[in-house]
């Protein structure tokens, strides 16, 4: 697309494009998912998001209708945005599971990073915020990565990289998988995280799980 603005609208398998500086429709793209419920084009005119009940999020060509990539979210998303810089999408996932908590309750996350700078730690300390954020749960040492040289230099498959053979890359990532192995097995065997004070549905109705004590302590 040009660089004008534009409206996307979902409508079951289709998503609508207009023109709006001319009201006038400007493509049509058929999806596979009959449930298409948001959709919103990129700012830069590249890509147009959409999502449904199908627990993903599609980018599709705003042209010729092709699918250029397929992020899993494993819930559906209801609402999408796009950062004005045109490079970030955001998701809004207001979905719960069946205790009426959020939707990632009982779900273990962790980071792996590639690169060859020492941003790694960076890079995951937003990236585990942000999982727990959602509601993930977050084991000990739950991140690992392959940092290289510093300044520019080859990524962890790069030939001659040494990646593959580092051994404090290959003790941390087996450290993480191991703990989110076991982290991931306790939460199954105890039926996930405990649905008390922090369901959602029950606060929306009202409830405020004896919050209050007035007693001084």
């Amino acid at each position: 697309m040009d660089g004008g603005d534009y409206l996307a609208a979902a409508a079951r398998s289709r998503i609508h494009i207009w023109n709006l500086a001319t009201t006038e429709l400007h493509h049509t793209i058929p999806t596979p998912n009959p449930t298409t419920i948001a959709a919103v084009p990129m700012p830069d005119g590249r890509a147009v998001l959409a999502s449904g009940d199908g627990s993903s999020v599609r980018l599709w060509d705003p042209v010729g209708g092709g699918l250029l990539q397929i992020v899993i979210t494993s819930v559906p998303v209801r609402a999408l945005a796009a950062q004005p810089e045109g490079k970030r999408p955001t998701v809004f996932i207001a979905g719960l599971n069946s205790e009426g908590q959020y939707a990632y309750y009982g779900r273990v996350g962790g980071c792996l990073i590639t690169g060859n700078e020492d941003g790694a730690k960076h890079c995951a300390m937003n990236v585990l915020y942000s999982l727990q954020h959602l509601g993930y749960t977050i084991p000990p040492q739950a991140d690992a990565g392959w940092v290289g040289e510093a300044g520019p230099g080859p990524s962890y498959l790069s030939p001659g990289s040494g990646g593959p053979e580092n051994d404090f890359t290959n003790r941390n990532t087996t450290f993480m998988t191991w703990n989110q192995l076991h982290l991931a097995r306790m939460l199954k065997d105890a039926g996930g995280i405990p649905a008390h004070g922090n369901q959602r549905s029950e606060w929306d109705a009202g409830c405020r799980f004896d919050f209050e004590n007035p007693e001084h302590r």
